[in-house]
């Protein structure tokens, strides 16, 4: 515990990402997809979700998941403006969709700050999240950019992988595949990793998402969440389960 036993963080399995249309618009082009990574600061994003909300990350599995593999694509720590307006050229203009709750809303502000550094003027539009994951799964809806994130339904690389990337998944009005992402070579190798098993699946998937983003980069991906769990004085046996990200309530015992 962070707290002498009541308050407890924990990495959870998941990422919260910036997923860069690649079907329309400015984000069609793979450099200017990179240079919103390079110009992205991840840090600033995630203290808008205040102590120990996250640790930023630029890959697409979270490190709690086996396969995993820091290919270490794009700083993390700082971004890279330089790097970012060689890329971006002249820039433009882009719809950034995210939805109204307050930790959002700050969050939106400091990645349409970041983007304005390398001339990419973002409009922000704000919907109740509902309305948000409903909008996003219709094919033709006309955003550029959308701030989400995502928690595994299973500890497995392919229901970050191939359910968010894979062109398989696009359909016209039922997507979580929110950047339209649609590279036939690279749903040949998504669709290879999803055949194997053990090891090998793990190792293949790891270096699938490290090539998806050097290559491809469909998200600017943001940070890897935590679960922060405060309880009562009298609360004894705290178990975190990773599987559910939370604390394992038939674990917990009271204290005398």
């Amino acid at each position: 515990g962070v707290n002498k036993g009541r308050y407890f963080v924990h990495p959870g399995m998941n990422v919260t990402y910036v997923a860069l249309n690649m079907s329309r618009g400015l984000f069609k082009d793979a450099n200017m997809r990179k240079a919103a990574n390079f110009a992205l600061d991840r840090t600033a994003v995630i203290k808008q979700g205040g102590y120990l909300a996250g640790t930023p990350t630029d890959q697409i599995l979270p490190p709690t998941m086996r396969g995993f593999e820091n290919g270490k694509v794009y700083p993390t720590d700082h971004p890279d403006v330089a790097r970012g307006k060689q890329l971006a050229g002249p820039g433009g203009k882009a719809v950034l969709y995210t939805d109204n709750s307050p930790i959002s809303t700050s969050q939106s502000e400091v990645v349409q700050a970041n983007m304005k550094q390398i001339g990419i003027d973002l409009e922000v539009k704000r919907f109740e999240f509902a309305v948000l994951t409903s909008k996003i799964g219709v094919l033709k809806e006309p955003y550029d950019a959308v701030l989400i994130g995502w928690f595994a339904d299973y500890a497995d690389p392919y229901d970050f992988v191939n359910v968010l990337l894979s062109g398989k998944t696009l359909a016209p009005d039922n997507n979580v595949n929110a950047s339209r992402m649609n590279d036939p070579a690279f749903n040949r190798r998504m669709d290879r990793a999803a055949t194997m098993s053990g090891p090998a699946r793990y190792a293949t998937y790891g270096g699938l998402d490290v090539d998806l983003m050097r290559v491809a980069a469909p998200w600017a991906s943001v940070q890897n969440g935590n679960t922060r769990e405060f309880v009562s004085s009298r609360v004894g046996c705290y178990l975190y389960q990773p599987a559910f990200a939370g604390m394992d309530l038939a674990a917990a015992c009271l204290k005398k």
